[in-house]
């Protein structure tokens, strides 16, 4: 007939079992000001600079799909609710009180074709809910990006990225820590998985040292001399 088709199909998988998953991080709205988001963000990755063998080499994130206010998923009233047979806030809340066995037993066990979707369902794979665009933003700057996975529920984007190449985690340094003028604007880890403690803070970085005001270091609880993690936004 000379023509082609592409056709977009939805497979049921499970390739990042076993992964590192950065989870949700909640503020109070009190507490909501620039920069806060994005710091406590970056702690975990200096978590994972502290000890990386303690973390999988693939680093995954799960962003929510599109939901209306009133709790209704387009994706949900397309797919799901024909094989799961409850409501998406039912289903949700499952997923995230149980392991998860209902959604092996139950989930569609053979390709969806995308075209045999309504449109409104359509439009919304692999789009994250207009509250998690900052997440998204924050999390493809440390290098994650769109693995083509989305969610069972509401069709939400799944984002992954090599742990070792996740920004702040490889821009990280260990170096000796000392009482000293803060310059930049940095963030500081004691750099073990007992007694984690990460802030940001002024400091600077020279002749393969840190040094950091007295009282960042008593909140870090370090020695002067003892080893620190370090992360320098103005080196960037």
């Amino acid at each position: 007939m000379d023509r082609r088709f592409d056709m977009g199909v939805l497979i049921g998988v499970n390739d990042f079992t076993g992964c590192t998953e950065v989870g949700s991080l909640f503020v109070r709205p009190e507490h909501r000001v620039p920069g806060v988001g994005r710091a406590l963000a970056q702690c975990r990755y200096m978590l994972m600079a502290a000890a990386p063998h303690r973390f999988h080499h693939q680093v995954v994130s799960e962003l929510r799909g599109v939901v209306s206010d009133d709790g209704v998923s387009p994706f949900w009233e397309a797919v799901g609710r024909h094989f799961f047979r409850m409501d998406f806030s039912e289903a949700d809340q499952l997923s995230a009180t149980t392991d998860n066995q209902f959604i092996l037993d139950l989930m569609p066990q053979h390709p969806l074709y995308v075209d045999l979707l309504p449109a409104e369902a359509r439009a919304v794979i692999g789009a994250c809910h207009r509250a998690g665009a900052g997440a998204r933003s924050l999390l493809e700057w440390e290098g994650f990006t769109f693995s083509n996975v989305v969610d069972i529920f509401d069709a939400g984007p799944l984002l992954s990225a090599s742990r070792d190449a996740i920004r702040t985690l490889r821009e990280s340094r260990r170096a000796p820590i000392f009482p000293g003028e803060g310059v930049a604007r940095c963030l500081l880890a004691r750099p073990a998985i007992d007694g984690y403690r990460c802030v940001a803070a002024r400091a600077s970085v020279k002749d393969g040292a840190i040094y950091a005001s007295a009282e960042t270091l008593a909140v870090l609880g370090l020695e002067a001399g003892a080893e620190a993690l370090v992360w320098s936004e103005d080196a960037h």
